[in-house]
């Protein structure tokens, strides 16, 4: 049995089990964070069983009131100047990392659904599959995620994956039994097949392109009422960018253009994920779409956030000399983006 300090607790989903594990963030034996399965009742006397949860909800919110009871606050803006050249600074990033994945998808999720809140499954009869037994399986997945084009058939370890072009149509994509990548797919397709893409396509750029179909979805969230608020409060406090998710909400005070949705884009290669513990303020020297928020690097260095274009793009527009400008911003919550789409409907 192992004394390791834990500093926060998740819940992780292993689609090869089908259970929410629920993992540790300690610090490894190289000195560098890491998440580790927890075993909470690990011991001479006791099997090295891991904790699980089968309902996500239940999952996640014990990993929640885990980490809360360990007390530990890893939030970057709350960390002081020796804190964030140290150990912390990395625990912090390993944790707001994982969370913020974790937002995102929930959100990718649920704007899937609505994406096909009109939509029924195909009748038991009209489905095409090897067996009886998985045109049953493919019916019951399609009854409540009717847009579902690759789905896992079985239970245990029989499962097996299938997929349809057309969703009515079906074949087994092996023989054997399911491997882990295919339990992947067949997890990841919740939320790849409502956008129309693959879920066994790289999964970074699979989400990049969802980001892109939402953007229309974040530009109406201007017109919420509860959305008006939150950034008149934010322009009240001198902040002129809202980060919500993946996009940020930016206001331009000159031309009357207001307030616009821009996307979040990488520093570069080697920091793509420093969006996810941003810190600091974004210096604007032009009217790119692109915004690069500052992060600290882990060796406590401050990066300046800053506006570009995507590749592809062509030059942004410079602002005049003189006119660059100090943006200071704020985040929101992933609840916060959830609850907003939440009142977006789809369609006319």
């Amino acid at each position: 049995m192992t004394d390791e300090k834990v500093y926060a607790v998740r819940a992780i989903h292993d689609a090869y089990y089908n259970w929410w594990f629920l993992e540790n963030l300690v610090i490894g034996a190289n000195g560098e964070p890491m998440w580790r399965r927890r075993r909470p009742h690990l011991s001479i006397a006791m099997p090295p069983r891991a904790e699980v949860e089968r309902d996500e909800i239940e999952a996640k919110k014990l990993a929640r009131k885990l980490t809360r009871e360990l007390g530990q606050n890893l939030d970057i803006a709350v960390l002081g100047e020796h804190e964030q050249s140290s150990i912390l600074l990395k625990l912090s990033k390993a944790y707001l990392s994982s969370r913020r994945r974790e937002d995102e998808e929930a959100m990718m999720f649920i704007e899937g659904r609505k994406r096909h809140a009109g939509r029924i499954a195909p009748p038991r009869s009209t489905i095409i599959a090897p067996s009886e037994a998985d045109a049953d399986d493919i019916h019951r997945a399609l009854q409540e995620l009717p847009y579902l084009r690759t789905i896992v058939l079985g239970r245990g370890v029989t499962r097996a994956l299938a997929h349809s072009t057309n969703g009515l149509t079906w074949r087994r994509l092996s023989n054997g039994y399911i491997s882990r990548k295919g339990a992947t797919w067949g997890y990841r397709a919740r939320i790849a097949d409502a956008f129309g893409l693959h879920p066994a396509e790289h999964w970074g750029r699979t989400k990049a392109a969802i980001r892109k179909i939402l953007l229309p979805r974040a530009i109406d969230m201007l017109q919420l009422q509860p959305m008006k608020e939150m950034l008149a409060e934010a322009l009240a406090a001198g902040r002129h960018a809202v980060v919500l998710d993946r996009f940020v909400f930016w206001y331009e005070p000159d031309g009357d253009i207001g307030w616009t949705v821009k996307e979040i884009g990488a520093h570069d290669a080697k920091h793509a994920d420093a969006v996810e513990w941003a810190a600091g303020t974004i210096i604007s020297r032009n009217f790119g779409r692109i915004v690069v928020l500052p992060f600290i690097k882990d060796d406590g260095t401050h990066v300046a956030g800053h506006t570009r274009n995507a590749p592809g793009d062509g030059p942004a527009k410079p602002r005049k000399p003189g006119e660059a400008k100090d943006i200071a911003f704020t985040r929101l919550q992933g609840d916060a983006m959830l609850g907003l789409l939440g009142e977006l409907p789809y369609g006319p």
